[in-house]
């Protein structure tokens, strides 16, 4: 690959800024609806709704009968759950399960039921992470149908583990008790007993959605930015909860509509949840491939400014890509002058004018392109030779996009491909004429 003639100033080292922070949410914004997760969103809550009874007597099953919990105590843990202790009645699930010393022929067939029922809530999250990440990846629809039983194999384990932790917590922080001048400890170890399993909902949706920002997308995000998302859900979600209960008396709802009101309260927080949960794994998928998505943006900006006020946003928000023009070995930064290229060197990667001028000299004529503008992409996919001189007319910041790079824009967007094989075939007329 030819290097341009001019010389490449050392780039200053990559960050993340506040303008490439906006670019990033506003292209999960429009990713998320243009994917309509809306609708996936809406398919996971009531899959969830289908699995979530089942799920919650597997647990009780575990905990019961191989961790030998109290009833009175997943009770308590089942109504402290965010919507859900509107609807599910704790104790009647434990007791129906303590009631049965012995594991019968007609139990099997039900918990054969019950895991069947809950992968329809695991199918509707894979499905709906498929719709974000499936571009990255080969569909496998083996490999999904056993990420989807090992998904809600692990989550049964997995919770029930945590729960059986926490109401074990609990019972160290009763116990012992103090007296005398120690006895403060008791209220202090109460609270912090209290607090614990008001939390442990909320620790168990950051680890979850972590586990699933992680693994089931399939692309191998960075942890700390799954962290990052999960840590996003979790806490957009405990402020819907407490915004929703402030505004709202789902008591008084459910004084006159009775179960029908708890089935919607419910129903609505799930959907929120997904909404949530669904929009920060967008938001995962943007920062992993925030440079492929940023440069599609690019390439589709309007030339001049439009009538459009939609259209005005978004050159102001990415005429100028900071990310990408603060990557090393990426940039160009040239004086009044200096070649961008020459007439018939190989063509071994596209342009970007991230500010300044640049100047397309072909024999008498000259053509002056301004910022906002790619050049040099025609040759750089046929791999053809230089067709003209290309000549920075002012200082400029010149961002380079390598044919495999390039390559990549057009596989990923049918509006990129359609531009540039456009721009292909104006080139061949003016060639003709």
């Amino acid at each position: 690959m030819n290097q341009p003639s001019a010389k490449q100033k050392k780039a200053p080292s990559r960050k993340i800024t506040l303008y490439s922070f906006v670019q990033s949410l506003y292209l999960s914004i429009s990713l998320f609806f243009s994917n309509d997760l809306i609708s996936s969103a809406s398919a996971c809550a009531f899959g969830f709704m289908l699995s979530v009874i089942p799920t919650i007597m597997l647990i009780c099953i575990v905990l019961i009968r191989v961790l030998h919990a109290s009833p009175e105590t997943l009770s308590a843990l089942i109504s402290g759950s965010p919507f859900s202790g509107q609807i599910f009645n704790g104790s009647y699930f434990a007791s129906l399960l303590d009631s049965v010393h012995r594991i019968t022929n007609f139990e099997i067939v039900i918990s054969v039921a019950i895991i069947w029922m809950a992968r329809r809530f695991f199918s509707s999250v894979v499905i709906a992470l498929q719709r974000i990440f499936g571009g990255e990846v080969q569909p496998r629809p083996l490999r999904n149908q056993l990420i989807i039983f090992a998904g809600e194999i692990l989550i049964v384990a997995f919770l029930s583990a945590i729960i059986f932790l926490s109401m074990t917590a609990h019972t160290i922080g009763l116990f012992p008790r103090f007296y005398g001048f120690l006895e403060p400890l008791n209220r202090a170890a109460e609270l912090i007993a209290r607090a614990a399993a008001v939390s442990v909902p909320f620790v168990l949706i950051f680890i979850s959605c972590a586990f699933a920002y992680k693994f089931a997308s399939r692309t191998k995000p960075p942890f700390s930015s799954s962290l990052i998302a999960s840590a996003g859900t979790t806490v957009s979600f405990r402020l819907l909860t407490a915004l929703f209960y402030l505004f709202i008396n789902s008591n008084r709802y459910s004084m006159v509509y009775g179960v029908l009101s708890s089935v919607i309260v419910f129903l609505m927080g799930a959907l929120f949840f997904f909404i949530i949960f669904l929009f920060f794994a967008q938001w995962l998928y943007v920062c992993q491939f925030f440079d492929t998505l940023l440069l599609c943006e690019l390439y589709l900006l309007p030339q001049q400014k439009s009538r459009k006020s939609l259209s005005n946003i978004k050159r102001f928000l990415f005429l100028s890509p900071d990310f990408l023009t603060s990557k090393k070995g990426n940039t160009l930064c040239l004086k009044a002058g200096d070649y961008v290229y020459k007439k018939h060197e190989e063509s071994a990667c596209a342009f970007y004018i991230a500010s300044g001028t640049v100047a397309l000299q072909s024999g008498s004529s000259e053509t002056v392109l301004e910022q906002g503008t790619f050049f040099g992409e025609e040759q750089c996919i046929l791999k053809m030779s230089r067709l003209e001189d290309a000549v920075s007319a002012s200082d400029s910041l010149i961002v380079t996009i390598p044919y495999a790079e390039f390559r990549k824009l057009i596989e990923r967007s049918p509006k990129v491909a359609g531009k540039a094989f456009s721009k292909i075939e104006l080139q061949a007329e003016r060639k003709q004429s």
